[in-house]
Formats: structure tokens, C-alpha cells, sequence
């Protein structure tokens, strides 16, 4: 792989005040570890058929956002941020996801890479767009990298986007990587990539040439390369920093900046008319109404919990062999739930049920008694089963039996892993 990491300008960028690990208290899109495979995005390979982008460094730290973006889109983000994010195209199948070539051509991408700090001054000066720059398959670098197709309107949503979401970051020295990584993802470089061993990859004296996130302390790296999540040795060399990014304040309302200046004024002004004994006409000050909150719809899910959990230890593929009796068993589990659920022979097609039928609502946000699926997808195979309270409840190809046989973590690793989209599903 040539360099996409440029460890030289990252260490000429540095000015000495940079923010040190522990310096930023608030972060209020901080995901927990134990949800936080469940938020990572879904892989995009950076080049196409003729070039390869070199933007590994503008990714990576892309990628951590969308994660934590995603988590706080449904875990207590602001109704009228929510609003505003959805509704200039921010939010894509449940999912936050913005664009990383904004940040590869803004952060100065060159054909030996970037820095990691580059991107996260471009983040934090032009802000985030949706996806709207597309890496089209006979581009040439030159094309993709052209600044002319940042268009007014995305600089212009870019700040917006400032006005409503305050992202920072620090720095946070490899001595403390594990640590850090049990509260925040971070964005890291090593070297991509030595051949793994038994499916991990062992530490390697070769140069630092590529950044990506590392998720989890396992560690769990989210890559820009398939397989796009790779597992790391405990040992696992690294460059000598990497970064922790936060939401460190949001303004749900920015607009009325301005106008509550003008109050303040209007105020200020009424005061001094009863001092001098004018008749002027104040202008209370007014206060934004959030839209009333509307109780969600009853819907199924202890029933379903149930009867998956009634099921463990039972034979329920009766016509698909056992390694390939998912989709039957699932089926045969909401059966008990839905007597007209149909019998399907595999993922593919219940994936298609579950997004045509109004039974079924899709969710970034599992429980217990949502469905998960991730189908397959040409020759890698799908699975699909019942989330439960610690594990997804599935038909186990080794038995033939249904069982409680994923703890949740196991669960979003073998999504990513064959590198399929992982679906999750409210049955109402």
C-alpha cells in the first residue's frame, strides 16, 4: 500500500498547545462501549476502479463522527436538530452520515495522504455535510480532488451545520490508547496492513503509512479497506498520538441569536422609557415551543421476546438444512406472534418482507424483541434472529437448534466481519 498517512506533515502541523488527553470534559455524543460496533458505519472503500483517493486521514475521523452522530440522533440529540439534520439530508436509513471528500479536498489531501490533524482543523472550519460528493468509478485523482465541485450551497450548509453542533478535539498519546478507548473511539495511524494470523493482526515494525479508526480496546479497527473491520494484536504498533473528537456544545436554535440580542435591546429600552417616563411598548422576549411529545405506539416486542425465548432448545428448520435454517426458524418464531407470517427460505427474502410489510418498522436503536438481520449478499451469507437482553436469540448451524448463541458484541462483528448491512426491525 503506498503512504496515505504522512507522518512528516503531522509532525511539522504541530504547535505545542495542542489539547491534551482529558482536557475536554463534555462530549454529548459519547457512545458506549458496549453499543458502539452497533454505530460504526458500514465500510466504503476509498478508490475506484482507476486511483486510489490517499484520504485514509479525512475517513477515518468521518467515520468516528457518523458513529457518534448516529448514537445521538437517537439517544437524546434535541427534537429541532433532529429536525434540521433529517430534513437537509443528513440522516440515511437511520443513520448520520456525512461526507468525507468535503473534508479530503478541504484538508488539503495530497497524493502521499495527509495528516490526522488536517481533516479535524477542516472539520472544525467548514463543518460537516451530507453525502453530496460522490466518488464516481472513472474518476480520475485530479477530478475528485478538484475544489471547483464544492459548490457555495455546501460551504454554506457546512456552516450552517457550525452554527448548530461545536466539535473539538485532543490529543491523546499512545501510552494512554487503551484507556482512551474505553470511553471514545480514536483516530490512529499504523501500518496497513500486515498479514493476519488466525484472523488477527500481529504488530509489525513496518512504517506508519495509513490512519483509521480504532473502535473498541480489543482493539476493533473500522477501516477504509475490506475486510473493513480488522481485528488488532493487543501489542499492536502504533504512531506515536492519535485523537479523541467530541460534540462539546449544540444550539438547537441559532436563528434566534440574533433576535434575542435585539430583545435584550428592545428590553433595555422599555426599562429606560420607565425611567424617563416615555410610553413605549415592549416586546416580551419570547421563548421557542418544542412540539408536544407524542407517546409511541404500542407494538410487539415482548410478544416477539417471548416467543423467541419460549423457543431455545427447539428443532424449527423443518425444510432448510440446519446450517442454512435462519430465515425458517425466524419465520417460525414470528408465526407465533403473527399466525399469517409466511414461511421464508432465507434472508434475502425476508430482508424484503421486513421492508415492504407495515408490520415492521426499521430502527437504528434495538431492544429486546426487535428483529435483526444482515442478508446475504452473493457468496457471503447472511444471518438473521431475535434480539434479546444480552444476545440475539438464532438458529445455531451446529445444532439445528435455536438458542441464545451472540452475545450483541458477537452479533455486530459478524455483520461486519462478512461485510454485510446489519437491519434492525420494531415488530408492531
Amino acid at each position: 500500500m503506498r503512504p496515505t498517512f504522512d507522518e512528516a506533515k503531522e509532525r511539522a502541523e504541530q504547535r505545542g498547545d495542542e489539547w491534551q488527553f482529558g482536557a475536554i470534559k463534555t462530549d454529548l455524543a459519547l457512545v458506549p462501549l458496549s453499543q458502539r460496533m452497533l454505530y460504526t458505519p458500514v465500510g466504503v472503500i476509498q478508490r475506484n476502479n482507476i486511483m486510489d483517493t490517499f484520504g485514509c486521514a479525512s475517513r477515518s475521523p468521518v467515520a468516528i463522527l457518523n458513529s457518534k452522530f448516529t448514537y445521538y440522533y437517537h439517544n437524546g440529540m434535541h427534537p429541532e436538530l433532529k429536525r434540521w439534520l433529517f430534513e437537509n439530508g443528513y440522516v440515511k436509513d437511520g443513520r448520520v452520515v456525512f461526507d468525507e471528500t468535503f473534508i479530503e479536498i478541504l484538508s488539503g489531501t495530497a497524493p502521499n495522504g495527509n495528516s490526522l490533524k488536517a481533516p479535524l482543523e477542516a472539520i472544525r472550519k467548514y463543518g460537516l455535510i451530507p453525502e453530496m460528493l460522490p466518488l464516481e468509478d472513472d474518476m480520475t485523482w485530479e477530478q475528485y480532488m478538484d475544489e471547483s465541485r464544492i459548490t457555495e450551497a455546501m460551504y454554506e450548509l457546512g456552516r450552517e451545520f457550525k452554527k448548530r453542533f461545536t466539535i473539538n478535539y485532543e490529543q491523546v498519546h499512545v501510552r494512554e490508547f487503551l484507556h482512551a478507548l474505553d470511553e471514545d473511539h480514536l483516530d490512529v495511524a499504523g501500518h496497513g496492513w500486515p498479514k493476519p494470523v488466525n484472523g488477527v493482526y500481529p504488530r509489525t515494525s513496518n512504517p506508519y503509512n495509513h490512519a483509521f479508526d480504532a473502535a473498541t480496546p480489543l482493539i476493533d479497527a473500522i477501516d477504509s479497506y475490506p475486510p473493513f473491520t480488522k481485528r488488532l494484536a493487543p501489542d499492536y504498533s502504533f504512531f506515536d498520538w492519535g485523537y479523541s473528537l467530541s460534540v462539546t456544545s449544540v444550539n438547537a436554535y441559532p436563528e434566534d441569536t440574533i433576535s434575542l440580542y435585539k430583545q435584550i435591546i428592545q428590553l433595555a429600552t422599555y426599562l429606560l422609557s420607565l425611567l424617563t417616563k416615555k410610553s413605549v411598548s415592549p416586546t416580551a422576549p419570547t421563548k421557542p415551543v418544542e412540539p408536544p411529545t407524542v407517546p409511541p405506539a404500542p407494538d410487539k416486542r415482548q410478544d416477539v421476546y417471548d416467543a423467541a425465548k419460549k423457543a431455545i432448545g427447539q428443532d424449527l428448520s423443518k425444510h432448510a438444512p440446519d446450517e442454512r435454517g435462519c430465515a425458517e426458524s425466524l419465520s417460525r418464531v414470528l408465526r407465533m406472534v403473527y399466525p399469517d407470517f409466511p414461511i421464508k427460505l432465507s434472508t434475502i427474502q425476508l430482508q424484503e418482507l421486513f421492508d415492504t410489510d407495515i408490520r415492521f418498522k426499521e430502527t437504528a436503536h434495538p431492544s429486546p424483541g426487535c428483529i435483526s438481520i444482515f442478508a446475504t449478499r452473493g457468496t457471503k451469507i447472511g444471518h438473521c434472529g431475535v434480539w434479546g437482553r444480552t444476545h440475539c436469540m438464532s438458529n445455531d448451524s451446529r445444532t439445528g437448534e435455536w438458542s441464545a448463541n451472540y452475545l450483541h458484541e458477537e452479533w455486530y462483528l459478524a455483520a461486519q466481519r462478512r461485510g454485510l448491512q446489519l437491519s434492525f426491525y420494531i415488530p408492531l
